[in-house]
Order: C-alpha cells, then sequence, then structure tokens
C-alpha cells in the first residue's frame, strides 16, 4: 500500500476503516465482493475501474466534475453522483445503496448487464469511434477505416 495514501487516512482518522490491497491483475475478484463502488477520484476523464464496477454489477458512486464517470452513471442509473467534494453526502450516498431494497439493486444489476451489453462490447466501441474520426475527416469514413487499419493506403 502506498504510505502517502495510509498517512492521509490516519490523518483523516478513517485509517482502521480502509485496507489497501494494492495492485492486482484480477480485479473482478474484488468486485465480485462488494456491493457498491466508490470511485474518489477528483479528476479522472474516463476511469476504466469505473467501468469494471459497471461490469460487475455494482452501483457507483462518483463525485460530478470529477471525470467521465457521471457522463455514464447519470443517463443509465448505474449509480449516485454528488457535489464535487461533498465527503458527507458521498458517504450518504454509499450508506443509501448499502441499505436500499433487494428489489431496487437487482434492478441497478439488471440496468448495468444492460448497459455492458448494449455499450462496453468492443464493436459498439469501434463504430463509434469510426464515427466520430469520420466526422472529422473523410478519411476515416467506412470504406477508408479498413485499409488503414490494415496499413494500407486509402484510395
Amino acid at each position: 500500500e502506498p504510505a502517502p495514501y495510509r498517512d492521509v487516512a490516519q490523518q483523516l482518522g478513517v485509517a482502521d476503516h480502509i485496507h489497501f490491497v494494492g495492485n492486482h491483475d484480477d480485479p473482478g475478484r474484488w468486485f465480485a465482493g462488494a456491493d457498491a463502488f466508490a470511485l474518489t477520484s477528483r479528476e479522472d476523464p474516463f476511469p476504466m475501474v469505473n467501468l469494471e464496477a459497471i461490469n460487475a454489477g455494482l452501483p457507483v458512486v462518483a463525485f460530478e466534475g470529477a471525470g467521465g464517470a457521471p457522463e455514464v452513471l447519470t443517463p443509465h442509473r448505474l449509480g449516485e453522483v454528488v457535489p464535487y467534494a461533498d465527503i458527507p453526502t458521498f458517504a450518504a450516498a454509499i450508506d443509501k445503496l448499502l441499505h436500499d431494497s433487494d428489489a431496487n439493486a437487482d434492478q441497478r444489476r439488471e440496468r448495468a448487464a444492460r448497459f455492458t451489453r448494449e455499450s462496453l462490447r468492443w464493436e459498439t466501441y469501434m463504430a463509434q469511434l469510426n464515427a466520430r474520426l469520420a466526422s472529422c475527416s473523410p478519411r476515416f469514413e467506412s470504406g477508408h477505416t479498413a485499409a488503414l487499419a490494415a496499413g494500407r493506403t486509402a484510395p
């Protein structure tokens, strides 16, 4: 565990409630044992860990204005977005998720599974990326993309 984080936790008086697990090759095992995911990043443009948590069916609590998480969480109702750096509200959102009814938790997991199926597939990502690139330059229109990917010059 990184010493600076342990020191901050100690200063805040929460060190007895936090376990730093370090880096692991298979974070899915940690998600499988969780009830919710707290995305505590203050700035992260597109946190992949957020998507991994969603893929595991976990609701996510994140700060507004701190990156791309709210843009995914809010429209798909995949968690809670709280005012930036409002720790009491952040904690209350986690507590609410942990004490929610089984029926609501089941509905959140189903929304997460649907979002994963519909939005987190490689083909979906590539189609969206190609559409964005094509809007910037004709070099990336559908017929040209395959040639560029293969390393050939487009006609």
